[in-house]
């Protein structure tokens, strides 16, 4: 065959756990639609502003909606998994559900049979039908070692897939409009509610290796994270140099900024021991600074390279911890900067905006999460997968016609 399946399996996954917990969720009910605002000075990137994902199916939208599954025999078998027959009609929903994930990322399928770039020689057909076999392999995978482990599924576990089945059916005028999405979305409902299962089973397998929130994550190994991840933290006092519009100032204002932040800096300057210049930072930070984001992040900002504007992370990278910086310029303003120990559980800058939700993304248990995903996706790599000669016979031009 021209196409292999292994070597997609890796862009395909890996599905860490908050995204296991939540897949459901950010795919079909809409609930986490990304809306933090930039905090003041510090991340100098635009907001994240993700509109609530739509309940649309493709069909409404321009994508592919009618499927022809019966284009094969539902009996065929096209793969082999972990030792056991996989048919066409087992494969298709992985299909569907990889159909419809394609083209609300990347947009409408006009031809199944055309390459999917310039670049490679691979159809649109080859590869949508890779990572449904990479998907169909990686869930299988959470069974197969939840199974070994003695993990399953609780109670609340499975009141919690129906609750989330539930509450997303209500998005719907009827049944019949709800049946039609779940076709378009997961060939069936069947996918969706094993999907939502193993989900959970990961987020279980998680828990037994790192705790709920990476609380068993060994120390060595969530500090080699962090210096190779580059990950820094610091707080700052800031007055604005533009006016509430983002107007610069005249340059009279700005000299009158200025004064005030050599005064400021003064106050510290004339402090002898850390902890004096600690304690005065602290109460100057919060009779002066400017920055609106220090009420959510009283304990600094923690991120890695590129995400402060360039004058803060030079600014940052030549103190010690503790240090102050002097007056530091930004397109901001002007800015005292402390650098702080990183504190493994505060949540890293680019996690931030999901806090209006209720979700906390500590860095440790970010580190945790990454690390078992790899674990994870090691394990599906081992799990045995092999392609039939009918596998070759698929074109999914002839299930997708347009």
């Amino acid at each position: 065959m021209c196409y292999n399946v292994e070597s997609l399996f890796k862009e395909v996954m890996p599905m860490k756990k908050t995204i296991a917990l939540l897949l459901c969720l950010l795919f079909l009910a809409s609930v986490l639609a990304g809306c933090g605002e930039t905090e003041a000075g510090v991340a100098g990137n635009e907001p994240q502003n993700t509109e609530p994902q739509s309940t649309e199916t493709p069909a409404e939208t321009g994508g592919i909606s009618a499927a022809s599954p019966d284009a094969y025999d539902a009996d065929l078998v096209v793969l082999q998994l972990d030792g056991e027959d996989v048919t066409w009609g087992e494969l298709y929903p992985w299909v569907r559900y990889a159909v419809t994930a394609f083209e609300e990322s990347y947009g409408e399928v006009e031809d199944m049979s055309a390459p999917i770039s310039e670049e490679y020689d691979v159809t649109y057909s080859e590869y949508i039908l890779g990572r449904a076999a990479a998907m169909m392999r990686y869930y299988k995978s959470i069974e197969v070692n939840a199974a070994a482990k003695g993990i399953k599924l609780s109670t609340e576990d499975a009141d919690y897939v129906e609750s989330t089945m539930t509450e997303y059916k209500k998005t719907f005028d009827g049944d019949e409009e709800y049946e039609a999405d779940i076709e378009t979305r997961f060939g069936n409902e069947e996918l969706y509610r094993y999907m939502m299962e193993m989900s959970q089973l990961y987020s279980n397998m998680f828990e037994s290796v790192y705790g709920e929130n990476g609380e068993k994550l060994p120390d060595d190994e969530l500090q080699a994270a962090i210096e190779e991840k580059d990950y820094m933290m610091a707080k700052h006092i800031l007055i604005k140099t533009t006016d509430e519009d983002g107007n610069p100032l005249s340059d009279e204002e700005k000299a009158e900024k200025y004064a005030q932040m050599e005064k400021i800096l003064a106050a510290l300057d004339e402090l002898d021991t850390q902890e004096e210049k600690i304690k005065k930072f602290n109460a100057l930070m919060g009779e002066y600074s400017e920055d609106t984001g220090m009420l959510s992040f009283p304990k600094g900002y923690l991120f890695t390279t590129g995400q402060p504007v360039p004058e803060f992370e030079e600014a940052v990278r030549g103190l010690e911890e503790y240090e102050y910086s002097g007056i530091v310029e930004s397109a901001f303003g002007y800015h005292i900067i402390m650098r702080m120990p990183v504190d493994p559980d505060a949540t890293p800058m680019e996690y931030s905006q999901y806090a209006a939700y209720g979700i906390a993304y500590p860095l440790r248990a970010l580190v945790a999460e990454e690390k078992f995903s790899d674990a994870v996706t090691e394990m599906a790599l081992e799990l045995p997968l092999e392609t039939t000669d009918n596998y070759d016979t698929i074109d999914l031009a002839e299930v997708f016609p347009k």
